[in-house]
């Protein structure tokens, strides 16, 4: 009895923890505001200038590496060259893989910019009808309005 308690009390408890652990949490969305949308922009765009300009030192400089190994693998073919030809490639090759990766950071942060300039917010009287001991009342009270046009 104590050998089969051993394993079902651990696989009891295992559940029991990984149920505690994998409890969510209840995250309350704001909106975000034009200056919040207008700093996405920028740090989408910058984190893409720098995929691209990175990409493209690595894809120029491992490119050019390979180039004057492939020259010199013609007249004196060894190891080394070789070796140094394969890692120039693959250096070309996360360079134009950065390139590639910094389209869709460009793009995302030109739909960021167009929301920031769609967002705008207001302040505003609504009505609400109230219903009193023997009529109805119209009450006004300030309500915030946010529009996003999409």
């Amino acid at each position: 009895k104590s050998k089969t308690m051993k394993p079902l009390t651990f696989l009891l408890f295992l559940t029991i923890s990984i149920q505690l652990t994998a409890q969510q949490t209840k995250i309350v969305k704001t909106p975000l505001t034009k200056a919040d949308y207008m700093e996405k922009s920028k740090n989408q765009k910058k984190g893409a200038m720098i995929l691209l300009i990175g990409g493209g030192l690595m894809f120029t400089v491992g490119a050019t590496i390979s180039y004057s190994n492939s020259l010199q693998n013609l007249f004196n073919f060894t190891e080394k060259n070789q070796k140094s030809t394969k890692a120039s490639d693959m250096i070309a090759i996360i360079g134009g893989g950065c390139m590639l990766g910094s389209i869709p950071l460009f793009v995302a942060s030109s739909k960021n910019k167009k929301l920031a300039y769609a967002v705008s917010t207001s302040l505003k009287m609504e009505t609400r009808s109230i219903i009193g001991q023997t009529t109805l009342h119209n009450k006004n009270y300030p309500a915030l309005a946010i529009r996003l046009s999409l």
